[in-house]
């Protein structure tokens, strides 16, 4: 009924249903006492399908719309419950196995020393700037740590649809950038994890356990691989789902051991272009959707005025100090002119931020205001980035599925 609409045909059908579903958040609580959990989730469906059009109708990304409409929600007193914290969970896993899937083992291998330098330095010193300006705001060393790691992280979908448009995936240089991205949110990941679980022995066994979980895992899909019965997606989610359910017994998010799955399962999925659309439109039709509402849902703020205004002046930092160094770090591979350009695509982040921001909110590290912060400060950064490389701002990971 909508294919054929038009851009303001599906902007008016998308807005009236994001104002029919922000209504019933308001209202429709005391309506529905006792059936809480599917009036969220109806409301949540709602606005899902609001935000795919308003979304299609703009032109931007629609995780960036999700999450609005989440913060819009939130604000008119929408409260999470523990069916939309579950789906939540299992979207987040899911992106970071879809971000895995991103990471080219072998690109990585062929240029890791050249690409090393500006992947660390994008990665580090934006962390470290943030760090010690958030430390000096009074905000504590883990929130601080979980912040920086989140306005430093990048997007390896966004960065490689980019260097795709710009003609130089062959390139030396582009491959180059790339890898660089990859090692960004490689370390990002990593990072994130170690703030969170910490290195107790417990930990180190569990994380050595699951990565030969995911080796072993990776062998045996291969090996299945080809049936009639879609075996294969129906064991990544068994797998994904097992990995999250040991993660949160033992107190380890389970998004670096669904990003190394990615990262080891990318030539099966790749190789079968049916699978590879199946996991897609699992993980970008449903699941991701709802992981980015409930994200904003946690980050409505009480002080809308303060967190923009933080958001502003930490998106500017980390922006600018990012940009910087990777245009110092890339000064022997290229000119200063291609060298200004290729290092806003560093710029472009959203999904691994929105993730720490979200799963920090839900461990108590991060409060509602620094959470919300990220999350506006990416979006700021996304859109900052698309407008410097002369790209349009679409969904971080569509572009390329």
């Amino acid at each position: 009924m909508y294919r054929g609409a038009g851009r303001g045909g599906k902007l008016a059908i998308g807005l009236a249903l994001s104002v029919a579903a922000l209504t019933a958040a308001r209202w429709g609580v005391d309506i529905f006492h006792g059936h809480e959990e599917l009036f969220v989730l109806s409301v949540i469906a709602m606005l899902l399908a609001g935000s795919s059009l308003i979304a299609d109708a703009i032109g931007v990304a629609a995780a960036v719309v999700e999450l609005v409409l989440g913060v819009g929600a939130g604000v008119l007193g929408l409260e999470s419950n523990e069916a939309l914290e579950v789906l939540a969970l299992v979207g987040s896993v899911f992106i970071m196995y879809v971000a895995g899937l991103e990471i080219d083992p072998r690109l990585l291998r062929r240029y890791l020393v050249p690409s090393m330098g500006s992947g660390l330095v994008g990665l580090l010193v934006p962390t470290a700037v943030v760090y010690v300006l958030l430390r000096f705001m009074g905000y504590g060393p883990e929130a601080s740590l979980l912040v920086g790691i989140a306005l430093s992280a990048t997007s390896v979908a966004i960065v490689f649809a980019i260097v795709k448009k710009w003609g130089m995936t062959r390139s030396v240089l582009g491959q180059i950038i790339i890898s660089a991205s990859m090692i960004i949110d490689i370390g990002g990941v990593l990072g994130f994890v170690l703030v969170t679980a910490g290195l107790d022995l417990l930990i180190v066994l569990y994380m050595i356990g699951l990565v030969a979980a995911v080796y072993l895992f990776a062998r045996f899909l291969r090996y299945a691989a080809g049936g009639e019965n879609e075996v294969e997606l129906r064991l990544i989610i068994a797998f994904l789902l097992a990995v999250s359910l040991v993660g949160e017994k033992i107190g380890v998010h389970a998004i670096l051991f669904a990003f190394l799955l990615g990262i080891a399962t990318r030539d099966v999925i790749l190789h079968d272009k049916a699978l590879e659309e199946k996991v897609a439109g699992l993980t970008f039709g449903l699941l991701a959707p709802i992981f980015f509402i409930s994200a904003g849902l946690h980050s409505a703020p009480k002080n809308i005025t303060g967190l923009l205004s933080d958001a502003l002046l930490l998106f500017a930092v980390s922006y600018v100090v990012q940009v910087v160094v990777v245009h110092y770090a890339l000064r022997f591979l290229t000119g200063r002119r291609i060298r200004a350009r290729l290092s806003h695509v560093f710029g472009a982040k959203l999904t691994v931020s929105t993730i720490i921001a979200y799963t920090g909110s839900t461990l108590g590290i991060l409060d509602e205001r620094l959470a919300g912060v990220i999350i506006v400060a990416a979006i700021l950064s996304t859109i900052t980035s698309a407008i410097a490389t002369g790209t349009r701002v679409r969904a971080e990971l569509e572009d390329v599925y």
